[in-house]
């Protein structure tokens, strides 16, 4: 509706005098509001919008405030949202809407008093303070002087030629002793400075007689590449000497304390006599020397704990000096008996056989089961009662890689290859050969004694992989193993089992110990890779063979993620893709014949921003009932779809009951009739209604209750709406033999026990299934998962 403002000016602002940093910024406004017809419009609040414009229509300021209005009286006061924040040297207009009508026209005219926020550059001051005559100003900071044409760092000069105050440069001046020009200060007499002492004693003289720290320091802030502080010794000729610290961006500089000699033959001395420590020009260092002939010159004896000259250096040679005194490395001279020759620690020969308990033969043992003997060459023969043969190394130093105690190696340059991989047709670089049949007797054997990482009785390598690192071989016809590890094994490398029979390869284990692996998997890359510790494929055909299977006493299969970073795990990952049957992710099944409770998939979350024990994005059906404690929907925010969510609690109901509702306008004889569903009865039953009138008031009642799925609505006037709502309790055939009990006792396992602890200020321990859950916990712990 629309309507006329009739405005009453009372007071726009009070006159009382005050500090300039009290004066409000707001002004007082009172009006009479009455409809078009001039009656005076119901009391009650109303929305006013009151703007000021200048004398054409850009708007200045503008505030919306709700007042209560009685007997058409409002009063205002603008500003008190929005404070006025206008000069009030112009002429304004205000202009002022009722809710969401246009603005009233035409606008209103301010007065003078309006302008009174004018008085404010006063400053509280009366208008005598002004007077044409000669007064006085105060300036609260020299902000408030405006000098024409000043620049940086001119200086206010007063002139009483003219009696003003201008802005000049600065000129030097002095106090006999020290003249002061711009930014420069210097001393213009020969003299001392002290600091902390009257008498100076040196040209500056600093003093602190008391336990704090006294020193001197220079600092440059700057990184640049020429950055640095510097101290400098000069004479008539300029800077001689210096010393410079510097820490900027060159890398030539970066980080050193520097002290130099500029002159061509300039030293450095610490000390003095035979006793200093000199650097020269030349780089060279002397100790107990001024004149080092050499990088290092030691006018005594040196005295250290070790000794590195690296050229020339090559094991085994000496160090021989020549008539000058040179030293260098030479390899020793070397001795001989005719037979053998002995050079430092190496003693050889380059003919002939060595037998150490037996004379050296010419046959040796082939390595077939036979024990045939054939012709031998080989250069040294070894018997004994215990060890044949034993060698052993130390290794003193880091670099010991590729070192053997005993190696062995194959080379010719026949093509004499092996036929075969059998005992007696294969060639090697080391055999062994077991020729008495006892029980646990081997060719072979290796033995590792100290319990480390990477250590190991008998390494296999292999080049490439046309080659084998290990062949552990088992002869059809005999009753034994390839490869037998009674006790923990490793194998580095790859290893390939294949057979014909039902099982590729056997594990077994009889180790008594919690945290036993049977079988240990383990990629020790890093690195961005999904690599796979186990991987198991069987698939025989479409729709057959079980990748792998695991059957445990607790805990059939066990998935586990220890993260460090922020992303997206998961302790188990099922997939199925591809099927035009039934898939199944994860398929959880629990049944017993007892009287214990079975859960198909047991979720549980904690400890997180936020926690879901379960997270499904798609239809989720349950095939029997659903319990809760509590339940919503939780959609995107309408109004706020990307920053926000929108919760509505689900209906409660002890009964199994449904809700409908709708709207339906009345016919000309006020009444209708509402449709329902076709499987409206079939599925509910015991009605419940509800009728509420839209846009008016009619005695409306239910003429006829449902039947047929319709019932109908009267007692109201032609087209009135009606806003209608029907419950019905659910008596279809599920229902009715699964009734939801509305309260029973709980089992015997869960009596003393809360579903929701924390709501009645219990403990977690009060919590139904608590127990079962700490035991699953603490046989978790205990199995390191």
């Amino acid at each position: 509706m629309r309507r006329m403002l009739l405005l009453l000016i009372l007071a726009l602002m009070a006159a009382t005098p005050m500090a300039h940093a009290a004066i409000p910024h707001t002004i007082s406004y009172q009006g009479v509001l009455k409809d078009a017809a001039g009656t005076l419009v119901p009391d009650g609040p109303y929305a006013l919008t009151f703007s000021i414009y200048d004398t054409g229509s850009t708007l200045l300021w503008t505030e919306t405030q709700t007042l209560p209005v009685a007997n058409g009286i409002f009063n205002a006061t603008m500003g008190a949202l929005n404070p006025i924040n206008l000069d009030f040297t112009n002429q304004y207009t205000l202009g002022i809407a009722i809710g969401g009508d246009p603005e009233l026209v035409p606008r209103v005219q301010l007065t003078a008093t309006g302008y009174a926020l004018n008085a404010e550059r006063l400053d509280g001051r009366d208008y005598t303070y002004f007077s044409p005559a000669t007064h006085d100003h105060e300036l609260d900071d020299l902000s408030d002087v405006d000098i024409a044409g000043a620049t940086d760092a001119q200086v206010l000069t007063y002139k009483a030629s003219s009696d003003t105050w201008v802005a000049e440069d600065m000129t030097a001046g002095t106090d006999d002793d020290w003249t002061v020009v711009g930014n420069e200060m210097y001393a213009n007499v020969s003299g001392d400075i002290g600091m902390g002492v009257t008498n100076p004693a040196m040209n500056l003289h600093i003093y602190e007689n008391s336990d704090s720290q006294i020193g001197l320091m220079i600092q440059n802030p700057n990184t640049g590449a020429s950055s640095a502080e510097r101290i400098t010794f000069a004479n008539e000729e300029g800077g001689i000497t210096y010393i410079a610290a510097y820490d900027n961006d060159s890398p030539s500089y970066s980080s050193q304390l520097r002290v130099i000699n500029n002159r061509a033959n300039g030293k450095l001395v610490l000390g003095a006599g035979s006793g200093s420590v000199t650097v020269a020009s030349t780089g060279n260092v002397g100790v107990g020397t001024i004149s080092p002939t050499a990088k290092l010159d030691v006018n005594g004896t040196a005295k250290m704990d070790g000794f590195d000259m690296d050229t020339g250096a090559v094991a085994g040679h000496v160090l021989t000096s020549n008539g000058g005194g040179t030293g260098t490395w030479q390899a020793p001279a070397a001795v001989s008996d005719g037979d053998w020759t002995i050079s430092g620690d190496d003693i050889y020969r380059l003919d002939g056989r060595i037998g150490i308990g037996i004379l050296p033969d010419n046959f040796r043992g082939k390595g077939g089961r036979d024990g045939t003997r054939i012709p031998s060459t080989s250069k040294v023969r070894i018997s004994g009662t215990d060890e044949g043969l034993y060698g052993s190394m130390s290794v003193t130093n880091g670099d010991a890689d590729g070192r053997a105690a005993i190696y062995g190696m194959r080379s010719s340059s026949l093509n004499n290859p092996g036929t075969g991989h059998t005992y007696s047709t294969s060639n090697a670089a080391v055999s062994g050969y077991n020729s008495w049949g006892d029980s646990y007797t081997f060719g072979v054997t290796g033995f590792s004694w100290f319990d480390q990482i990477h250590t190991g009785g008998v390494l296999g390598g292999r080049y490439d992989g046309s080659v084998w690192g290990a062949l552990g071989y088992h002869d059809a016809n005999l009753v034994d193993w390839g490869i037998y590890t009674p006790g923990d094994a490793f194998v580095g490398g790859r290893l390939d089992a294949i057979t014909a029979g039902n099982r590729a390869g056997n594990f077994e284990s009889n180790y008594s110990s919690t945290g036993t692996h049977v079988i240990h998997s383990e990629y020790t890359q890093t690195g961005t890779y999904d690599a796979t510790a186990v991987y198991g494929r069987s698939v025989p055909q479409d729709y057959w063979g079980t990748g792998g299977y695991f059957q445990g006493g607790y805990f059939g299969c066990v998935g586990n993620v220890q993260p460090t970073g922020s992303g997206n795990y998961m302790g188990v990952w099922g997939y199925v893709g591809g099927s035009s049957g039934a898939n199944y992710g994860v398929y959880g099944q629990a049944t017993n014949s007892g009287t214990g409770i079975n859960v198909g998939v047991y979720g549980r979350a904690s400890g997180g921003a936020y926690n879901y024990a379960g997270q499904f994005t798609g239809n989720v059906h349950v095939s029997g009932t659903l319990s809760k404690s509590a339940g919503s929907f939780k959609i995107d925010h309408p109004l706020d779809p990307e920053s926000k969510y929108l919760y509505h609690s689900f209906v409660e109901s002890p009964d199994m009951k449904n809700i409908y509702d709708g709207v339906v306008q009345l016919d000309n004889s006020g009444e209708s009739w509402v449709e329902l569903p076709d499987w409206f009865d079939a599925l509910n039953g015991d009605f419940r209604y509800q009728l509420t009138c839209i846009g008016g008031y009619a005695q409306v009642y239910i003429a006829e209750e449902v039947t047929g799925n319709r019932f109908k609505i009267a007692g109201g006037s032609p087209g009135l709406k009606v806003s209608w709502q029907v419950t019905g309790i659910r008596h279809d055939a599920y229902a009715e033999k699964h009734r939801i009990p509305v309260e029973e006792y709980k089992p015997d396992h869960a009596q003393g026990t809360y579903l929701s602890p924390d709501a009645f200020g219990l403990s977690e321990s009060r919590a139904e299934g608590y127990e079962r859950q700490r035991e699953i916990d603490e046989k978790n712990a205990a199995a390191g998962y």
